[in-house]
């Protein structure tokens, strides 16, 4: 009886830790990710292999879901549309409409590039086309940056959202996500935008991790910075043998990690095959 009521406490606690929710962020503790060390035997994957898919999401074209339709964007009615204005929106339909990436991306930059950018085009047509760029997801991201320099508050916050969703399409890699988060570090400032986009260093490998982390300490951006210092052993204490206290400390991080790489090839497969992103979607 004792042996079988034992069996029990372990499988629900086990049951319990594999549905709860993936913490909400650092001020609230560290996840259910369990430590990467070089201890590991040959084989073993790091404990954030536990919490895959949760918290995350794809982007909409890869999760298929249904492509925008603009309803929402045209509420704006007292914004009487010039005929060049109303042409460019049609032209975003038709891009989302026909899948055509190259289309938007191209109707997207002639915006950008009009002498009315951006305060003098219509809020409806920004919101538009950041609804379609969000359709496609992390390979367009680069274009939403431009919005940010827009004085409407609902139209950085619709861009500001479409970059954080980017950011957490499961079907990129670690490398990708980091290239994304460093080049959005250089042009958001926001800190609740930035708090919630250097979350996604929990979803890299430990040497990615690093590399993300002393680029973030080298940009530049004091708040990015800041939060990535106050936060730091939440995001690098998962090696026993090491404190991560300071941005210092990185490099060390780095390299140990680098060298459990070394030491276990099947560990650094492993994390290869998680961390790589669904390789049919990119």
């Amino acid at each position: 009886m004792l042996v079988s009521l034992g069996a029990l406490l372990v499988a629900g606690a086990l049951g319990w830790l594999a549905l709860r929710p993936a913490a909400a962020g650092p001020k609230s503790g560290k996840p259910a990710a369990a430590k990467f060390a070089a201890k590991k035997p040959a084989g073993a994957k790091t404990g954030f292999h536990l919490q895959k898919g949760r918290g995350q999401k794809k982007s909409r074209r890869a999760a298929n879901t249904d492509k925008p339709t603009f309803d929402a964007t045209m509420e704006d009615k007292e914004v009487a549309m010039s005929a060049e204005f109303k042409s460019l929106l049609e032209e975003v339909r038709a891009a989302i409409d026909a899948e055509d990436k190259p289309r938007l991306v191209k109707v997207v930059r002639r915006m950008q590039d009009m002498h009315e950018w951006p305060d003098g085009l219509p809020k409806s047509l920004h919101l538009a086309a950041i609804e379609a760029l969000q359709w496609f997801g992390v390979s367009v991201a680069s274009e939403l940056i431009g919005y940010l320099g827009s004085a409407n508050a609902e139209v950085v916050e619709s861009a500001q959202e479409a970059m954080i969703d980017a950011l957490s399409d499961l079907s990129i890699s670690d490398h990708e996500r980091s290239d994304l988060l460093l080049k959005l570090v250089r042009v958001v400032n926001d800190q609740d935008v930035l708090d919630t986009m250097i979350m996604e260093l929990d979803k890299m490998r430990p040497t990615v991790r690093a590399k993300t982390g002393m680029a973030i300490f080298e940009s530049g951006n004091k708040a990015a910075a800041g939060i990535l210092k106050e936060n730091i052993d939440f995001y690098f204490g998962d090696m026993d043998d090491l404190e991560v206290a300071n941005p210092g400390d990185l490099k060390l991080y780095y390299e140990k990690a680098e060298k459990a790489y070394a030491e276990d090839p099947d560990l650094a497969e492993s994390d290869e095959e998680f961390y790589g992103g669904d390789k049919e979607d990119t």
